[in-house]
């Protein structure tokens, strides 16, 4: 790996008009290290779309019939590696990154919640 840089050397950029929290949160940090440090891939850049859909009439009331909550979200990657890597890393290392992102997990797996209030 010659003229790259690891993974950890790219900043997110900040959140701009549109973009959502959600959106935001998706970057996967704990993919990171798998990225540079389990497979030793040094990238010239690393791009991380994320693509969601709401519609707020739940939201706002306007529609009951309307779940509260993002109906679609998309990811993508972009990858430019330093160097052209083996056949099939890529695929192992964005198979690993999936597994390891937390946020990702979450959203596609719904833990269970409880919700409470007390009044003081």
């Amino acid at each position: 790996m010659s003229g790259g840089r690891s993974i950890d050397e790219f900043r997110r950029p900040p959140a701009g008009p549109g973009r959502t929290a959600l959106a935001t949160s998706m970057r996967p940090r704990i993919s990171r290290s798998i990225l540079a440090n389990r497979f030793g891939i040094a990238f010239d850049a690393l791009e991380v779309q994320v693509d969601a859909e709401v519609d707020v009439r739940g939201t706002l009331l306007v529609d009951r019939a309307v779940p509260v909550g993002f109906q679609k979200i998309a990811l993508c990657a972009r990858l430019s590696p330093s160097e052209t890597p083996s056949p099939g890393v890529i695929a192992r290392l964005m198979k690993a990154a999936e597994h390891s992102c937390v946020v990702l997990q979450t959203v596609r797996n719904g833990p269970d919640i409880t919700v409470r209030s007390e009044v003081l």
